[in-house]
This record gives structure tokens, C-alpha cells and sequence, in this order.
């Protein structure tokens, strides 16, 4: 008999913008859906919050939610069928809704776009178990990236994968990661000249304090070519990673660093130009890591001053962070929902 997995989705929204103001924010927070797992939160330029989320399970699908004028939650299906992993959203200049999302029984990553209740679909279709952890971005020209794993659990060897739609059409090629699982995230941000930015981790999913294989990387595509760097190497880090870019284009990270069985450290890496800085923002002492925990626990946002906002979480609390001159300021959102781990 196969496990379904139910979780509480909800959105939890600041009153005001995200700035840099030191004061106490106020936080709002709305129940989507009571089946649901693996959600992801964008604005569009009404400032609406729209919601993607996921049923794991057969006879399961893809689901998005927009908040209409009177408050209340619409959610319609994007597509029915056995899906897994992570998904995630972006929405475009003319408020078009695009999704990535891994397709369990064909293997594939699929492409949602449109709006609500006006869904058009595209199979992703490459060699292997493709489209885990997915991210998606859309460069100032309109191409669509989708960087995601093709994971070793499934006898893989190409680790990271990046497919880009052109003038219609799909292409996709390696990043040069090498053999990795999915579980523990890929991120993905496009600065405003097209260029591509990667963050992930390379090891396994056991606990690894020390040696080579558990590290926080980083890819940035150039004149048509990966170049990656070890961000990060000192024990098991990098987990989970979330990526922003500053007004210069320089890359921001935040990632796990585990410390124990379910203990770990929020932490954060910048390139100032020259080197990477390194900070350590919160500890966490009640994590579960994936498959039925954790599947992804940061997120980091900048400000039009560069000041990292940054949410993480994991089975007792969600809390939001904002870089200050003084250190970090840390607040909690909310506490337990029900059953399983809030995904940043």
C-alpha cells in the first residue's frame, strides 16, 4: 500500500514590502490547502501572492493558487498525475505563470505555462530520470532555464542538468557535477546581462563531517561555458542551497551546514569582488532531512540595498532573517502546522 504523504500549505506574507527597515514586521498567514506538499510563493506585478504546489502521490498533480480581491484562496490543477520532488515558479512581465516540475512516471521535467485555469504543457524530455529539485528562471531575452538533478539513486552520472527553451525548442546539457542525488536542492538565479548562476551540493545523502564530497558549489555559465569553484568544503555543507544576486551580479548563498543527525547551521556566503565572505546566521535542532523530511530550508531575497532577507526552517519553526550592520535580526513566523517540515 503506497504512503501519501499530506501536508498543510501556507503562505505566509509580510504586511508590508520587504525592506530594510529594523523594526518588527507583521505576518499574515493563510491556509491554502490542507493536501499539499513542496510549496513555492511569487508576487506579480499587481502584487498578488500566487502558490504552486504538489500531491505525491498516484493520482496525485500540480496545483496553483492565486488569492482573489475578496481574500479567499482559488486553487486550480495544472496537471493530474504521479509527480515528485520539489517544483518551483517564476511569473513573467505580463504576469504569465511558468512552473518546472518532475514528471514520476515519465521521467522527465515538464514545463507549465499560463494562467490560472489556462495551462499549456511541454515534456522536457532527456536520457535518464530527469528534473529533480528543479529551479526555473527566464533571462531578459525570454528563454526559459530549468537547472534540476538527474540523480544518481537512478544510475545516473550526470548530476546537474540545465535545459533552456529557445525559440520553442528544448536543449539540454550537463553542467559537469558529476554523480549526486537529488534531496538536498539546486539553485538558480540569471543576472540582467543572460548569464546563468548554479549553486548546489555534491555529496551523498549520509551524514559527512569531513573529506571530499560534501561541498557547497558554485556554477556561473560564460561565453558559453561552466566554470564551478568549491564555495565551501569544511564538513558536511551546502545542502539545501538558495541563491540571489546583488545589483553588481555578485552571488549571495544561503545552505546547511549539518552538525549532527537533526542539527544544523544557516549559513551565508557572498562574493564581495575578491573573495567569498562567510556568516553564520542561526543553528536548528530539529531537522529531518529528506525523503519524507527536508527538501529544501533556505530562501534568500535582496533589497534594493543588497541587505539578505532570508527564511528557513525546519520541523518546529519558520523564521525570517534580515542582515543589519549589527548581525542578524531573527524572527519567528510561525511554529508546527500539523505533520512534516516547512519548505522555505
Amino acid at each position: 500500500m503506497q504512503t501519501v504523504r499530506v501536508f498543510t500549505v501556507v503562505a505566509a506574507t509580510m504586511a508590508a514590502a520587504v525592506a530594510a527597515q529594523a523594526q518588527e514586521q507583521d505576518w499574515q498567514i493563510d491556509v491554502v490547502t490542507t493536501a499539499g506538499t513542496n510549496p513555492e510563493v511569487r508576487l506579480d506585478s499587481q502584487g498578488r501572492p500566487h502558490v504552486a504546489y504538489m500531491i505525491e502521490a498516484f493520482g496525485g498533480g500540480v496545483f496553483h493558487g492565486l488569492k482573489d480581491e475578496a481574500g479567499d484562496w482559488v486553487v486550480d490543477t495544472v496537471c493530474e498525475g504521479y509527480f515528485y520532488a520539489p517544483l518551483d515558479m517564476t511569473i513573467d512581465d505580463d504576469d504569465r505563470i511558468h512552473i518546472a516540475y518532475h514528471d514520476h512516471d515519465n521521467e522527465d521535467i515538464v514545463y507549465a505555462a499560463g494562467r490560472q485555469h489556462d495551462w499549456s504543457l511541454e515534456i522536457v524530455a532527456n536520457p535518464g530520470h530527469d528534473g529533480w529539485d528543479g529551479r526555473i528562471a527566464i533571462d531578459p531575452a525570454g528563454d526559459v532555464h530549468i537547472v534540476s538533478i538527474d540523480p544518481s539513486q537512478f544510475g545516473s552520472s550526470s548530476g546537474v542538468e540545465w535545459a533552456v527553451r529557445r525559440n520553442g525548442v528544448w536543449a539540454v546539457e550537463e553542467i559537469g557535477s558529476g554523480r549526486i542525488p537529488y534531496e538536498f536542492g539546486v539553485a538558480l538565479a540569471v543576472d540582467d546581462d543572460g548569464r546563468l548562476h548554479v549553486a548546489y551540493h555534491d555529496g551523498e545523502r549520509d551524514l559527512n563531517m569531513s573529506g571530499t564530497g560534501a561541498d557547497l558549489l558554485y556554477a556561473v555559465l560564460e561565453d558559453g561555458a561552466w566554470k564551478i569553484e568549491a564555495v565551501h568544503t569544511d564538513g558536511d555543507i551546502g545542502k539545501f542551497p538558495s541563491i540571489a544576486l546583488d545589483s553588481s551580479g555578485r552571488p549571495h548563498i544561503t545552505y546547511l551546514e549539518r552538525t549532527g543527525e537533526e542539527t544544523a547551521t544557516i549559513r551565508y556566503a557572498y562574493d564581495n569582488g575578491e573573495e567569498w565572505i562567510f556568516d553564520s546566521i542561526d543553528a536548528l535542532d530539529d531537522l529531518e532531512l529528506a525523503f519524507i523530511g527536508a527538501r529544501r530550508t533556505t530562501a534568500v531575497a535582496l533589497d534594493e540595498d543588497d541587505n539578505a532577507h532570508v527564511a528557513y526552517s525546519d520541523r518546529s519553526v519558520l523564521r525570517f532573517a534580515r542582515r543589519m550592520e549589527q548581525g542578524w535580526e531573527i524572527e519567528d513566523v510561525t511554529g508546527p502546522i500539523e505533520s512534516g517540515q516547512f519548505l522555505a
